[in-house]
């Protein structure tokens, strides 16, 4: 009788075993010790969930079924960053032969809720800013929440565009994945949605940010990441930034955020929550600052590059009821200063 001896085996990992591992093998190195610590309470959950599940037998069904109850339970923004996790995880046992397929890339996680959901707090927004420290596209997120272009608008900018003495820029482009009939899609540039161009005024501290860029373009060029491009905010290659990209990039930038206020508030990272936002809710967030700061509708609907006012005032309607309560506080205060300072100044009434 032959003897099968089970060394010849290799025991495929479970999910708790294959996530320690890849963690502490691809990422210990290279994050920060809080960093790492956080993406390990960040996976923590799921690896109990599934301690006993084989990593060949995880399917994308169950999967789902857990996001979709992180969700229920109001946990969006975990669930978004624990998919931000699993996807690098499970491509990396794909590239170790260990499993065929990744299935964390078949999960889909809900649709923002409008745009108001998607719009930062004035709180997040200021930690933001805060956790965009140190980030290649630092520049472009920050230009970005200080003009409302479109995130197609903004991987389409050339410097050709750019008018540095007169202080403006000519939004004329969007760069959006079409599919080719002979082949697959590619990204390339088009006409802006409103089919228009549109001429911005640049402040001194956009041009400043520009000029920040200029010079991280030039240390890439110089290190031989690309040749020359005309675009003023390109990828690692030089080449067109795609959104679904700058969505992911979001993904990572929020969590630090969540590092942040977790320290701060001196709690775990899953103990804190930040509403999700994707690239195009910079532009939501822009807009809605803009109105919240009295800007008349007409001049913020030229900025973003509404077809009408009405566009604008129907896609913001979520900050009509603050300004108004806002307009009517300011009108109270005012007519109370009239009405005092009328009594003051009025005669006294003739008895007949």
């Amino acid at each position: 009788m032959n003897t099968v001896h089970l060394s010849n085996f290799v025991m495929t990992p479970t999910v708790a075993e294959w996530l320690t591992q890849w963690l502490k093998k691809y990422k210990k190195e290279v994050l920060q010790a809080s960093t790492y610590q956080n993406y390990a309470a960040i996976l923590k959950p799921v690896q109990e969930k599934f301690r006993k599940k084989s990593l060949a037998d995880w399917k994308s069904e169950e999967i789902q079924e857990y996001f979709d109850e992180l969700v229920e339970l109001g946990q969006y923004s975990t669930a978004q960053h624990l998919l931000a996790l699993l996807i690098p995880a499970l491509n990396q046992a794909v590239k170790e032969a260990i499993i065929f397929s990744n299935p964390a890339k078949k999960i889909k996680l809900p649709q923002e809720n409008g745009v108001k959901s998607n719009v930062l707090t004035v709180e997040n927004q200021e930690l933001f800013l805060r956790a965009l420290s140190d980030e290649r596209l630092s520049n472009f997120f920050r230009f970005q929440l200080l003009t409302g272009l479109r995130p197609g608008e903004m991987c389409a900018l050339r410097w050709e565009d750019l008018d540095l003495e007169a202080g403006k820029v000519i939004v004329s482009r969007n760069v959006r994945r079409e599919k080719k009939d002979d082949g697959p899609s590619e990204l390339s540039s088009s006409a802006t949605k409103s089919g228009k161009s549109r001429v911005l005024e640049l402040t001194d501290g956009m041009l400043e940010l520009l000029e920040q860029q200029m010079n991280l373009q030039e240390l890439e060029i110089e290190k031989g990441k690309y040749a020359n491009t005309c675009l003023i905010f390109p990828n690692r290659k030089g080449k067109y930034l795609e959104v679904s990209s700058l969505n992911r990039t979001l993904a990572r930038i929020q969590l630090k955020m969540r590092e942040i206020k977790a320290e701060e508030l001196g709690l775990s990272v899953n103990e804190v929550e930040i509403s999700h936002f994707s690239a195009h809710g910079l532009r939501h967030t822009f807009a809605t600052r803009a109105l919240e700061a009295d800007i008349p509708l007409k001049v913020v609907s030229n900025w973003l590059g509404h077809s009408t006012v009405r566009v604008t005032g129907d896609v913001y309607s979520h900050v009509s009821p603050e300004m108004r309560c806002a307009s009517l506080k300011r009108l109270e205060q005012y007519l109370t200063k009239t009405f005092a300072f009328s009594s003051e100044k009025s005669p006294e009434t003739e008895s007949f």
